[in-house]
């Protein structure tokens, strides 16, 4: 039994479907996966995001395919012995959001209800200026409570989009992401220092790592990147790009503890010429791959 992967445009894969039908012994099957992806807008000094330049030039579909020959039944192979090829196509659906603001608030607002669309909207801690943390208040921090049909998600995954230093030339995919610690400012001028939120409210535990394998992502990740610079990390900077991270993880994690939570984070490079876009969305194409072969892998041989 031989197999392979790849990546192929919607056109080339529906002229090649055509094909196939002509082919006798072929059969095809067909999945559709979903993901959201997300960048950030601009802040300081930064007029243009590049996580942003580059979630926004993604395309809307990218197609996988996957061929296997399998032997027909009669044991050794004979004269008469047919083999039939099984084309598995996933065609993956690219939600690229737009920019979110470098706002603490409008994360915790916004989030939510991007992968869980019926969690409404609730009062509670607000985050301001210098750290000063109100209880009740108007919601301006967007924190969301339980509802009717809120524990369906919209996506299969989540790739969050952010921008590291434009001295570090490299690629990241962070692997987890803390509760506390975000005293740097936002373009509101407001920290989170002293929120307590997902603690008292969901009992949010001070770590909150990926459930995809990430070991396994960067192995395939790596294979179609020989010549760029992407490493795994455990660090991802406690400001807006692991906020919004542990934000994400604590919406899967506060419904299922130790159910799946399919959502990542990227950090690219702060440099925004051409060449900088062109490459950010290759490297991030190809993470899109990594993750949906293994979650496809991982569904015929489960852990």
């Amino acid at each position: 039994m031989g197999s392979h992967g790849m990546i192929e445009n919607v056109n080339e894969i529906e002229k090649g479907s055509e094909k196939k039908k002509e082919k006798e012994n072929d059969r095809q099957g067909h999945d559709d996966v979903h993901v959201l992806v997300t960048g950030f807008g601009p802040f300081r000094e930064n007029t243009s995001n590049p996580s942003h330049l580059i979630a926004s030039s993604l395309p809307p579909r990218i197609v996988l395919s996957k061929e296997e020959e399998e032997e027909g039944k009669g044991g050794r192979r004979s004269s008469t012995t047919t083999s039939t090829t099984i084309t598995t196509t996933t065609i993956v659906h690219i939600h690229a959001h737009t920019p979110l603001r470098v706002c603490y608030g409008d994360v915790r607002r916004e989030v939510p209800g991007l992968l869980f669309p019926a969690t409404p909207t609730t009062n509670t801690t607000t985050a301001t200026a210098k750290g000063d943390v109100r209880k009740g208040g108007d919601g301006d921090n967007g924190t969301r409570d339980g509802g009717s049909g809120e524990n369906t998600a919209t996506y299969d995954m989540v790739v969050f989009i952010g921008m590291a230093s434009k001295q570090r030339g490299f690629f990241t995919l962070e692997q987890q992401a803390h509760r506390d610690g975000y005293t740097g400012e936002d373009v509101d001028d407001k920290t989170m220092k002293g929120d307590h939120y997902w603690k008292c409210e969901y009992g949010a535990p001070e770590v909150l790592r990926t459930g995809i394998d990430i070991d396994d992502v960067w192995r395939r990740w790596k294979r179609g990147l020989e010549d760029e610079d992407i490493r795994p990390s455990e660090d991802a900077g406690r400001y807006l790009c692991e906020f919004i991270y542990y934000t994400g993880l604590v919406e899967y994690w506060r419904r299922d503890p130790k159910g799946d939570r399919p959502v990542v984070f990227l950090h690219v490079p702060g440099e925004i010429e051409e060449g900088d876009i062109d490459k950010g969305r290759k490297v991030t194409l190809e993470l899109i791959r990594a993750l949906v072969e293994s979650r496809n892998a991982l569904r015929v041989h489960p852990r």
